[in-house]
């Protein structure tokens, strides 16, 4: 990772542009969610809690940092203890109860908990406390000198004030006339509690919850307004940060260089970390100790790769700079919840140019694009942003693209780094859009709410990105899934679109596409020939992509839909298709609209990739009462009715359809049809009918006639 963002820091500096600087010891918080929040605990003038806020929400409190000087010893916000401790399995049961709302908390058996014996504030409890509390506060306000007084900037020295004031916890207090700290909390927990009110929030503080876990906290001032900013606020960690690295100085001796060429000296610390959206605490790079290799050239951690602390800081401050929210869709973005794409101009990074929005990566929510959530608008933002840099010419211009993971709970790992051409980011987005145009229309029958009444689906270009999610899930033939396979990586979506060659790559796409998705490919032609509506809650965005997703992967492969619509596989579905649609016109005539679960084309489409010259020779004896039904249908116009002469003209388009396709076809040997063939194979059947192209035999209608007609059956 360490060489990817050195490369952002020299793309940053030569656009000069300075990302924001912070003191190594101010770190900012753990991830914060739901199960585990930060709580804002609000001190008055008077020493009484005014109120325990919980703050839950990602952007607010990706700002908020804490100086942590050593493991667990951090100031404005630290890892609190509970009050007290949970003993029993009895007592962490109801714990767990409560928090799950299960039943109503009962505060008097939680009283009877809180006793002298399960006191949690002793001993080395006790003196992390101190520690946060008072002495790391006190050495935080000696590093400030004069800038205490800088107006409207010290709500954080107010709030060591009151600290100050404080004792701990009345056990061990050495000052009676001191307020304690513990008292206080107990009584407004308590409080809460006996008004209704957050049960959680108090019963986290109280015993950790059933788990007995720290509870993260940052303290706060309840009368911050005297001072502008709260001291949970961006500019109040800026400003502490400012005061940190006023202190801090970089040593450099000359005799030594790190791995970049900077003045270096030995630095017995880790590297820095970044909190990245989505994947907390990302280590720039780590060479743990105990990994015995390091031990064969002595080279143990930071001394195998030396950085400098100034090329470290710079490094770091590349990465918050790329993650910075104002920058989402632009300069990074989630593919899913363990992967983060960067994204960026090699010149001109500033520029507000959608390049992760391009690939799929999530798109802010502040960008201005009246139409985001399609390829070919974001196309058309980042070619056109591309063009208008002013100064640098697009030959000029390359893209870096890289992507870290979440392996596991400690390690991340880039797994994807390239750089391209800005020409070539160019000519690949053209050559996407017409890949997922390299099929005939296909379209299924939903529910518009809009207009009330049914309409049709289009078939949408899907992002890089989002191909894994597409080719990885797994579908019955009923139309649900039955879960995911991750045989394709996200990355790998990128590599589809920006490479020309990828030596297999667009087969092994192919080929786990069309084994997840063939019981999907299925139900999704019965719902279609048979003319219903597909569910309400179904995955539109895979159906819509599902059909231009194989046209890429065809066309990748030199596979073009004017070259491929005349190949046997993609009439072989297409005979399919109108077998089904005759098939169930029939069960809904004369069978009263009783309609088999598996029309005659469907049931023989598995079949198909095997013994396609065996499965003609059933399909045609197969159909044979069908399409005898269809011509006696289409001639005897007597016996109906006007409401029935729309299906009439219909059956007589289908036959004619049917008999024109299988003219087509001509007589071919077994042979078993590979990846590219299926794939061919299920675009027919999706795909609409053709109109027909001669006059026809009895029973069919004039071409003005059928014009209409087909008309009305293509919507």
């Amino acid at each position: 990772m360490i060489n990817e963002l050195y490369a952002v820091s020299e793309a940053l500096t030569k656009s000069k542009i300075n990302p924001k600087k912070w003191q190594r010891e101010f770190k900012p918080l753990p991830r914060v969610s739901i199960k585990s929040p930060c709580l804002r605990i609000c001190i008055g003038s008077d020493l009484r809690i005014t109120e325990i806020t919980i703050i839950t929400d990602e952007d607010h409190s990706f700002f908020l940092r804490k100086w942590e000087t050593s493991n667990g010893m951090s100031f404005p916000a630290f890892n609190c203890p509970p009050l007290y401790r949970a003993d029993s399995d009895e007592q962490k049961g109801k714990l767990d109860s409560w928090l799950r709302g299960k039943e109503a908390v009962d505060v008097s058996l939680v009283r009877q908990w809180c006793t002298a014996e399960t006191d949690n504030w002793t001993g080395t409890v006790l003196k992390k406390l101190d520690n946060c509390l008072h002495k790391l506060p006190v050495a935080f306000l000696e590093k400030t000198g004069n800038a205490a007084d800088v107006q409207n900037e010290n709500a954080v020295t107010e709030l060591i004030d009151l600290l100050s004031r404080f004792e701990i916890s009345g056990r061990n207090s050495g000052d009676k006339t001191k307020t304690v700290l513990k008292d206080v909390l107990e009584t407004y927990l308590f409080t809460q509690l006996e008004k209704g009110g957050d049960a959680g929030m108090a019963l986290r503080l109280l015993f950790g919850g059933s788990a007995g876990k720290d509870v993260s906290v940052i303290f706060d001032l309840a009368d911050w307004q005297c001072f502008r900013y709260p001291v949970a606020h961006e500019k109040s960690m800026n400003w502490m940060n400012d005061i940190l690295l006023s202190g801090q100085t970089w040593e450099a001796p000359a005799e030594m260089v790190d791995a970049f060429g900077i003045a270096y000296t030995p630095i017995d610390e880790p590297l820095p970390s970044v909190n990245l959206r989505g994947i907390p605490k990302v280590i720039l790079r780590s060479m743990f100790k105990d990994h015995l290799c390091q031990y064969r050239y002595n080279l143990i951690e930071g001394a195998s790769y030396p950085v400098a602390r100034e090329t470290r800081a710079r490094m770091k401050g590349a990465l918050e700079w790329l993650s910075d929210s104002s920058r989402q869709g632009k300069t990074w973005g989630n593919a899913d919840g363990d992967e983060v794409v960067f994204a960026y101009p090699s010149k001109r990074p500033d520029a507000p140019v959608m390049l992760t929005a391009l690939l799929g990566a999530g798109a802010g929510q502040d960008l201005k694009t009246a139409n985001t959530g399609t390829f070919e608008s974001c196309a058309d933002d980042v070619i056109s942003a591309l063009t208008r840099l002013q100064g640098t010419r697009r030959e000029e211009i390359d893209i870096q693209v890289f992507a870290i993971r979440k392996m596991d709970t400690a390690r991340r790992k880039i797994v994807f780094n390239r750089n391209y051409s800005a020409e070539r980011l160019i000519a690949a987005a053209e050559e996407w859009q017409k890949g997922c145009a390299n099929i005939p229309r296909v379209r299924f029958r939903v529910w518009n709410k809009e207009e009330g009444k049914p309409g049709f689906t289009e078939s949408k270009t899907p992002m890089p990105l989002r191909i894994a999610s597409i080719c990885n899930r797994i579908w019955k033939q009923d139309g649900s899934s039955s879960g995911e396979v991750k045989r394709i990586k996200y990355y790998q979506g990128v590599e589809l679109f920006f490479e020309d060659s990828l030596l297999g790559m667009e087969a092994h796409i192919l080929n786990t596409l069309l084994c997840n998705t063939s019981g999907l490919l299925i139900y999704l032609g019965s719902v279609q020939h048979n003319q219903e509506l597909l569910k309400n809650n179904f995955n539109m965005e895979i159906v819509n992509s599902l059909m231009p997703l194989f046209g890429l992967l065809l066309y990748k492969q030199g596979y073009h839909k004017e070259v491929y619509m005349e190949n046997i596989p993609y009439l072989f579905g297409q005979i399919l298709k109108v077998s089904d649609e005759l098939h169930a016109f029939y069960c809904k005539v004369v069978r009263d609209g009783n309609v088999p679960p598996q029309l005659a084309g469907a049931s023989l489409l598995s079949a198909a990739f095997d013994m396609p010259d065996k499965v003609m020779a059933q399909l045609g004896k197969r159909m044979v009462p069908y399409i005898s039904w269809a011509k006696q249908y289409t001639r005897n116009e007597k016996q109906f009715t006007p409401q029935n002469e729309k299906n009439r003209k219909l059956v007589g388009w289908l036959l004619n359809v049917y008999s024109q396709t299988a003219a087509k076809l001509p007589d071919f040997t077994s042979k078993r049809f590979d990846d590219l063939e299926k794939a061919q194979l299920f675009i027919g059947y999706l795909a609409d009918l053709p109109r027909s192209e001669k006059p026809k035999a009895e029973g069919s209608v004039n071409n003005t006639e059928e014009e209409k007609i087909t008309e009305e059956y293509h919507g």
